[in-house]
């Protein structure tokens, strides 16, 4: 769905190749990217009003980390992955910067995995996030005490198929939070 949705149909021909002409056959329609843009266009448009009751001080920090974030994007872009893919995870980190000291980052279900709770199926037990860089897959695997990193070798020709696909542990971190930093 995700791949539909940024109209990348490589790997989904239409027909197979003609063989009396050769051609191949290409979807070329963004119905469904059309259809989330009508669906959530509307959604945080404007943002709703968020107050802590009482508390005017948390009120206004809770609003300029809003800001600092631009939250009314990041939550209208977490409504078109979900009716793309179901799912979209919030993480919530701390940062050393001061004027924004609490980063949030948007995950969708092409970049996520997430392990429940066998017991409570609405919990999550843990997080894993996979991102790309320097031609490498990075796996994060976060639990509520730490986080475990995993990466690729680097992607070149002669490992297309086999270094550049296994993951290999390359540290383990306490992130002292005492919770899954993911909603």
């Amino acid at each position: 769905n995700h791949e539909f949705a940024c109209g990348d149909f490589s790997r989904y021909p239409s027909r197979a190749v003609d063989a009396s002409d050769g051609r191949r056959y290409e979807r070329t329609s963004l119905f469904m990217s059309r259809v989330v843009g009508a669906l959530s266009s509307l959604l945080y448009r404007e943002g709703p009003r968020r107050a802590v009751v009482d508390q005017p001080d948390v009120t206004e920090w809770l609003n300029a980390i809003y800001r600092s974030n631009n939250v009314d994007a990041i939550l209208q872009q977490a409504d078109r992955s979900t009716f793309v893919s179901d799912v979209a995870l919030l993480q919530v980190e701390p940062s050393v910067d001061p004027d924004c000291p609490i980063k949030l980052r948007l995950w969708d279900a092409a970049w996520v995995d997430v392990w429940v709770d066998p017991d409570e199926p609405c919990r999550m037990a843990a997080v894993a996030t996979i991102d790309t860089y320097d031609q490498r897959r990075r796996l994060r695997l976060w639990t509520e005490d730490e986080v475990r990193e995993y990466t690729t070798r680097k992607y070149d020709e002669t490992t297309r198929t086999a270094g550049a696909t296994a993951y290999t542990l390359q540290s383990t971190t306490p992130h002292g939070l005492g919770c899954l930093p993911f909603v």
